[in-house]
């Protein structure tokens, strides 16, 4: 058996800046240095956890460009990705 490592999980929001504002109320130190922004607004943060793990959130504009069959919620729901690091058979090393 791989040893498999959970090592991300991606958000991707309707609405980042409030998803942003409630996070950073939990006490979640997200810099506005480590928010990712354009003209259109923000499309990308990854903060990382204390033991190594990465919470990332992304836009619904972001996502649709690394996911071409990623479509946008019409309500409350969101989607998310989960992340994992395995020991690659070739070279031996965590990838």
């Amino acid at each position: 058996m791989t040893d498999l490592v959970l090592d991300q999980l991606n958000l991707v929001c309707n609405d980042m800046d409030a998803t942003l504002s409630f996070y950073r109320l939990l006490g979640l130190d997200i810099p506005e240095s480590a928010v990712w922004r354009t003209e259109s607004g923000p499309h990308h943060v990854e903060v990382k956890m204390p033991n190594g793990f990465e919470l990332a959130f992304d836009s619904n504009a972001l996502a649709s460009v690394y996911n071409s069959g990623s479509m946008q919620r019409t309500n409350s729901g969101t989607r998310n990705v989960i992340s994992f690091r395995v020991q690659s058979s070739v070279s031996g090393q965590v990838t």
